[in-house]
């Protein structure tokens, strides 16, 4: 089985055409898998795929790319990475969730210049602060993991 969108128009076309051979069993058996590729393996390759991306953003140094995801795996993303407990807070004109040990943030997606959106993943040395963080990565003492997003999952 094929998870996420891909997999349901695949089990569709497979329902679709079982049904017009006359083979309801399999016809089924397909369109079971619509539902499974929709909600049980869909949200389970969400889940890993934020899961992924909130742990590479707890070590990477510097200024960092973190691949494309949907807007809804990026809020996933963001949850994890800041953990129980996190705030919002608000900088620059923009609301971030930070930490419960004020060490990590998260920027939900914002448009940039080029027409993309992109997602925050900050994190500081307990030695700093936040404010002029752009200035402090070339320092090593802020990390700024960039998200592009791409679609709704």
């Amino acid at each position: 089985m094929i998870p996420g969108p891909i997999g349901m128009i695949s089990a569709g076309v497979s329902a679709a055409a079982y049904a017009k051979a006359g083979d309801r069993k399999n016809a089924i058996i397909m369109a079971a898998g619509i539902a499974a590729a929709a909600v049980g393996a869909g949200s389970a390759t969400i889940a890993f795929r934020a899961a992924k991306i909130a742990n590479t953003a707890k070590v990477a140094e510097g200024a960092y790319g973190l691949g494309k995801a949907g807007k809804i795996t990026s809020s996933i993303a963001g949850k994890m990475y800041v953990g129980r407990g996190a705030t919002k807070v608000q900088q620059g004109g923009r609301t971030f969730l930070q930490s419960a040990d004020g060490l990590r943030r998260y920027g939900e997606p914002i448009a940039k210049g080029n027409g993309r959106a992109v997602a925050n993943f900050l994190r500081k040395t307990p030695d700093t602060t936040w404010s002029h963080y752009n200035r402090k990565i070339a320092s090593g003492r802020v990390s700024n993991g960039h998200l592009t997003i791409g679609g709704l999952f």
